[in-house]
């Protein structure tokens, strides 16, 4: 994905108030008390494109952040299928970079019933573990146990102003997934892309999606044989693209 699509997004976003529009939605949902574990923060969360724009907007705004968390953003996609991490815009003193910013998973998480997350984790897992087959048998990786097997454990110390049910989650993502229809139509974004991991997105940014998935590859099977990754301290050392 090259910049200057993101630059015309952007673009796009604001011309057509697309950006307010997001802001809307986000402000429609109801509050909530947090404690401030983090237990949560440990996955890349499936991200709408006008998601991902906002999020490259907000960083443009925080001098030195993008070049802060990039190595933490590329270390956790290329070694996302052999260790189990938390999320890149974690911060040591555990505050989210992109709180303001954040994607909808991240909002809407500590909201949904035990029933509904039960329902949700089988779902997961079920993924899970067809990921793990697809990886043995294309590429001879064994994705490992601690990592199919994770889960994001139910909140018992989020307290929630109500709980937002299964319809209102699937209106709340057909709202962004209107908006992301206008870049599909603009031609800057791919059906494929719709909801992309927002790490997945800014491995984008820096290399292209063969050459991304190539490299994904061959640093998972270096880690899962060797115990290390040099193929991936070589891509550490590189300076990232501007965004």
């Amino acid at each position: 994905m090259h910049m200057k699509d993101i630059d015309r997004a952007i673009s796009t976003a604001v011309k057509s108030q697309m950006f307010d529009q997001l802001e809307r939605i986000y402000s429609s949902l109801p509050e909530g008390q947090c404690s401030g574990c983090t237990a949560c923060c440990s996955e890349s969360v499936p991200t709408f494109f006008i998601e991902f724009i906002n999020i490259i907007n907000y960083m443009r705004a925080q001098s030195g952040l993008y070049e802060r968390v990039y190595e933490k953003l590329i270390d956790f996609y290329f070694t996302e299928l052999t260790q189990k991490k938390s999320c890149p815009f974690l911060s040591e003193a555990g505050r989210c970079d992109i709180y303001e910013v954040r994607p909808l998973p991240c909002r809407l998480f500590g909201f949904s019933s035990y029933e509904d997350y039960e329902s949700n984790l089988k779902m997961v897992q079920k993924s899970n573990r067809d990921v793990k087959k697809h990886f043995k048998n294309a590429f001879g990786i064994r994705v490992p146990d601690e990592v199919v097997n994770y889960q994001v454990p139910f909140c018992t110390d989020f307290v929630p102003e109500r709980v937002i049910g299964k319809e209102e989650r699937l209106d709340l993502s057909d709202m962004l997934f209107t908006l992301d229809s206008k870049f599909l139509m603009g031609g800057l974004l791919e059906p494929d892309q719709i909801n992309m991991n927002l790490v997945q997105w800014f491995a984008y940014l820096q290399y292209s999606e063969e050459e991304a998935s190539a490299l994904r590859i061959q640093i998972s099977q270096e880690i899962l044989e060797n115990g290390s990754a040099p193929t991936l301290r070589k891509l550490l050392k590189k300076q990232p693209e501007k965004i």
